[in-house]
């Protein structure tokens, strides 16, 4: 049964290189509302290498309205995909 979670995680699950600025997490949230996406779990963190997002959403990441939301978030320049 765990194996089956961590499966459909991977799948749903995005993780992001971020800045810790403030108000970054509502700009985020933005993207993902705008484009109907619930997000199911989010867990940020610090490592020596720098800030990161985890994120789990509420469809694939393969989904095309994932898929743009993620570019989008690239495209200006609030965080990095790492996978």
């Amino acid at each position: 049964m765990s194996q089956m979670l961590t499966d459909r995680a991977s799948e749903n699950q995005i993780l992001l290189a971020i800045e810790d600025k403030p108000g970054l997490l509502h700009q985020l949230s933005r993207y993902f509302r705008d484009e109907g996406i619930n997000l199911t779990s989010l867990h940020t963190f610090r490592t020596p290498n720098g800030y990161y997002m985890r994120i789990n959403l509420g469809c694939k990441r393969s989904a095309p309205e994932a898929e743009h939301t993620i570019r989008a978030i690239i495209a200006d320049g609030l965080a990095t995909l790492i996978s």
